[in-house]
């Protein structure tokens, strides 16, 4: 792949750790190339990098070269989405920036000494110190990945050729002591130089000073003691010396002995041997010790220093090679709660029986059993009425999945050692754990508001400390048990129970189907649910099919009222979808400055418009803020809010607004990838389910940071289980999706005018009406009315492009606003776009706001460049690293390109010859297209723009024309028909605020 030719390659500057950036110049990806910009250019490096045979390779290389720390302020910010827009050198230290970040915030480096260059003293630094064995996995995966064009060296410095994990641990060490020194509040040096070494060592690890000088004979093996106290945590693991571990093991009866035996591990934790197998190796473990660095000196020295932690292994040293030791109960209890932790922190590999760690199922804890009796009963039905209401809960001691009885728990709680023989097995019974039991048990009974329980047994955790260290089970009873089954048969819902509605005007693909029936059997329970398809997979048909399959069920004898909000670009395409798939259905816009000013006049327009029929009221967000108080007059079937993203900021007035609105059924539609925004997603399922995600503060401590932080998968476990059965999320490339997916889709984006807009269009289209007036059939005639329609679709684009007076505001323009938030969609997704217009001037004006707003230049492909500039700009954009969007000239690009990176396909403006807009369109979509490919018809409702495309839908005639070339065929129609073509329609302007 073209993508990679620009390398991230660890390199040593003047003995200073870094990274270079280097390869082809036109290939760097923008977002690298401004991360290197702070660093120093490095021209014509002779370089050794290793090549795939594993011998070195000479290559003179120029580039951007930058010191560890600084690249890992640069380049931990990048998100893990975007990697694969990155070559597989650039991706290992972006992973490896991420992993010196999460290395400070975890605190896992410790201090060390080095020699000084100069053999004066020593070099104080932070070294980084991966305590957890699944932290050493995955860095030695790391470095297994790593290629070796990231890693190279100068050709004068040939002896200093590193390991892939050499050169990760060296980049580490540089970048953490680096970022440690760094001027902050947490890393400024202590006051003070008292003669006491620590206040020494702790000034030169917090400033620019590194140089540390023992004073007197006592502190002459300092350097030497410290270096050895922190050795076992700064390997890892992937060269050198084995690990050391210790294996817990359980004995078969109650008076036998537990066996602590002694382990090493090599090739990064993978090869493992047991000390007893050192003297003498079976065959089939030879090959893993001759591959070891001394290690019969690395236990013993493990050994030894282990002793301190726990005193047993010393029993065990008087061995010529030491295997293992045999403890009691007591002991082996000492290790399972306090020396397996720390020398897990130390570095050393630790198992003990899973069954008995503080997770297992064989230890003697709390469980929490929540709806054992309701107070308030809800009501299946009633919305968000199903989170409403008290239901008790209780404490119990539990076994695994048995409850004990209170006789049980009492006997337990009095055994003389805190791990005995229970019904044949070996169990945990912490007295720290009893205790606390104990304590809960004497509370007795307690209550919850059913949210909150839901949350909890969804969970099905509760933490029992401040700091979420314990936790304690908890399961569902009662009212709860009933919702969390309910919930479970709507999720795993068969679309076959649940048949589309007669009443619906739509054929459904299969994967709609099974959208429909969550929807419906979700709400149908009392829950909100959020349908978060990927763009073009028909959300909104799904959900006019839930709300035909409502009114159906209602019959004659009530007429629902839905509320739907939406942004205002797209209130006249909810009209329109509305009318095409649920025409029983009436369809009432409230907006603009005429709309209802009560309940009285609203509903009195609504039975007017729709008379005995069911109503869906289509409004702005705006005015779901402004006329909240009219809205809270109705209690809706169903509140849906399309773009459910425009609430991502709760503290935002509109999303408080709609908060407020009473609904016996909420449904949020969006395209956006949620579980990629946590905040936003606390925001939308709050407004769905209210409280059973909690508040947002304990969202954000207990899911947000951990997870868009520190990619916690734990935390990010715990949020599906919470969210996953309220979410519905498919994507085009989905191998269940798929099949059921044409190649390429076709939507027509309806887009309103600003007011500004309209005026201009209304001022055109009098004054060349006026002029025409007074021109025979002719020649003038005919370039007058191209002239006036010219005009329009310029104003339609946007003033500026008519009016040409620099303001490219997307606020002046209803069809830049909406196609933003269709990029917005595309971008997330991880997309990539064609935008076509037929205008250079409009090229410029989207070419200029899409840079802005993607943060990446956009090219513009056109006529005015040479044939090798639009040669590099197809070949760059169709690069894995290539910018997200191509502008094109339709005249320009519009045929002979391979544009087939792009699965998106944007008409701006209209050629109204469907012939050339196919030809363009096939830039994408033709051989090479490894995706689906959506193409969006941008269209001003309520203008010339509606009219002729309803023509060409329509495949009509028009005045017994042949609707083929263009839009001359225009300048040959009558006054009285072209005026019925450029009439503004009462929809054409919807605009935000009204």
């Amino acid at each position: 792949m073209s993508g990679d030719r620009t390398y991230i390659t660890y390199l040593r500057n003047e003995a200073t750790p870094g990274l270079l950036l280097w390869g082809d110049a036109g290939d760097v990806p923008p977002r690298l190339r401004s991360s290197f910009a702070r660093g120093k250019w490095l021209r014509s490096v002779p370089l050794l990098v290793p090549d795939d045979a594993g011998g070195l390779a000479r290559a003179s290389v120029e580039g951007w070269w930058i010191r560890a720390d600084h690249g890992v302020e640069e380049l931990a910010s990048i998100p893990l989405t975007d990697l694969r827009r990155f070559s597989h050198a650039a991706r290992i230290w972006i992973l490896a920036a991420k992993w010196a970040v999460f290395t400070i915030d975890h605190q896992q480096f410790v201090p060390a000494f080095r020699a000084a260059p100069d053999g004066v003293g020593w070099r104080a630094t932070w070294r980084v110190a991966p305590v957890q064995s699944d932290d050493r996995t995955r860095l030695a995966s790391l470095a297994t990945a790593m290629p070796g064009v990231a890693r190279c060296w100068p050709v004068d410095d040939a002896g200093s050729v590193l390991t892939p994990a050499a050169a990760l641990q060296e980049f580490l060490d540089a970048a953490v002591d680096g970022l440690m020194r760094s001027d902050s509040a947490a890393t400024m040096p202590l006051p003070g130089a008292g003669p006491d070494w620590s206040v020494r060592l702790a000034e030169r690890l917090g400033g620019p000073e590194w140089r540390f000088t023992a004073k007197g004979p006592h502190e002459a093996h300092l350097a030497d003691t410290l270096n050895h106290w922190v050795a076992p945590a700064l390997s890892l693991g992937a060269a050198g010396r084995p690990m050391v571990g210790f294996r817990l093991s359980e004995p078969d009866s109650p008076s036998g002995y537990w066996e602590l035996s002694y382990h090493l591990f090599g090739g990064g934790g993978s090869d493992r041997v047991a000390a007893s197998e050192l003297a003498n190796p079976p065959k089939e473990v030879r090959d893993r010790v001759l591959r070891m660095v001394a290690p019969q000196d690395t236990l013993l020295e493990a050994l030894g220093r282990c002793a301190r932690v726990f005193e047993p292994i010393t029993r065990s040293l008087s061995a010529r090679l030491p295997a293992q030791v045999k403890v009691d109960a007591n002991e082996a209890w000492e290790f399972l709660t306090h020396a397996s932790l720390q020398l897990e922190r130390a570095g050393y590999m630790v198992e003990v029986p899973a069954a008995l760690s503080r997770v297992g199922h064989r230890r003697v804890r709390a469980r929490m059993r929540v709806g054992v009796e309701s107070h308030e009963e809800p009501s299946a039905g009633t919305g968000t009425g199903l989170l409403q209401g008290i239901v008790n809960y209780r404490w119990e001691a539990c076994l695994g999945d048995d409850t004990l009885t209170a006789q049980e728990f009492l006997a337990l709680a009095k055994a003389a050692a805190p791990l005995v023989m229970h019904r044949g097995e070996w169990i945990a019974v912490d007295p720290a754990d009893v205790a606390r039991l104990q304590a809960l048990l004497g509370e007795g009974e307690g209550t919850l508001d059913v949210a909150e329980a839901l949350r909890l047994a969804l969970s099905g955790e509760i933490p029992l400390s401040e700091g979420g260290g314990v936790n304690a089970e908890v399961v569902g009873d009662g009212v709860v048990a009933q919702a969390l089954r309910a919930l479970r048969e709507g999720i795993e819902v068969e679309p076959r129970d649940l048949p589309p509605p007669k009443s619906l005007d739509a054929v459904l693909r299969p994967y709609q189907q099974r959208g429909y029936a969550w929807l419906a059997s979700v709400t149908s329970i009392g829950f909100g649910a959020c349908l978060a398809d990927d763009m073009g997979l028909g959300k909104t048909v799904q959900l006019l099919a839930l709300l035909a399959a409502i009114s159906e069920d209602a019959g004659k004898r009530k007429r629902p009222r839905y509320l739907v909000v939406c942004p205002t670009s797209v209130i006249g395409n909810w009209r329109r979808e509305i009318n095409r798939f649920a025409p029983g259905i009436g369809a009432v816009i409230h907006h603009g400055p005429t709309r209802a000013q009560d309940f009285k006049e609203l509903e009195s327009r609504v039975v007017g418009n729709t008379p005995d029929r069911a109503a869906i009221i289509i409004t702005s967000y705006a005015l779901a803020r402004r006329d909240c108080d009219l809205f809270q007059s109705y209690e809706f079937d169903c509140l849906v809010l399309d773009e459910a993203q425009n609430i991502k900021n709760p503290e935002a007035a509109q999303s408080q607004a709609v908060r407020l609105l009473r609904a016996k059924r909420r449904v949020a539609l969006t395209g956006t990838p949620v579980e990629n925004r946590l905040t936003e997603l606390w925001s939308i399922l709050d407004f769905l389910n209210p409280g059973l995600i909690g508040g947002r503060t304990a969202f954000k401590k207990t899911f947000a940071v951990p997870i868009e932080r520190f990619g916690d998968e734990n935390a990010a476990e715990l949020l599906r289980k919470v969210t996953g059965p309220f979410i519905l999320r498919r994507l085009k490339t989905d191998p269940n999706i798929a099949p059921e997916l044409p190649e390429k889709f076709e939507s027509t984006r309806y887009c309103p005018l600003t007011r500004e807009q309209a005026a201009l269009y209304q001022a055109t289209v009098d004054k060349a009406f006026a002029d025409i007036a007074d021109l025979e059939v002719g020649m003038k005639r005919r370039g007058r009315i191209l002239a006036m329609i010219t005009a329009v679709k310029q104003i339609c684009n946007h003033p500026a492009h008519f009016l040409r007076d620099g303001g490219l505001g997307a606020r002046r323009s209803g069809k830049l606003t909406r196609f933003l938030q269709l990029i917005d969609e595309v971008y997330a997704s991880d997309g990539h776009a064609l935008v076509f217009t037929q205008y250079r001037e409009m090229g410029d004006i989207l070419q200029a706001v899409l840079t802005n707003e993607l943060d990446e230049p956009i090219p513009f492909l056109h006529g005015g460049l040479t044939r090798q500039a639009r040669e590099r700009m197809v070949q760059d954009f169709q690069s894995p690293t290539g910018p997200m969007a191509m502008v094109v000239s339709l005249r320009a690009g519009g045929t002979g390109l391979n544009l087939t990176r792009a699965n998106h396909v944007f008409h701006y403006d209209r050629w109204w010859n469907p012939a050339v807009e196919d030809q363009a369109t096939d830039r994408a979509f033709r051989i090479g297209q490894t995706r689906d490919v959506t193409v969006h018809r941008m269209v001003s409702q309520g203008t010339m723009e509606e009219q002729i495309h309803q023509i060409l839908e329509d495949k009509r005639n028009l005045a017994g024309l042949v609707v083929d070339a263009g839009e001359t065929w225009l300048s040959e129609l009558d006054d009285d028909t072209l005026r019925s073509l450029m009439t503004l329609g009462q929809d054409a302007v919807l605009e935000e605020g009204w």
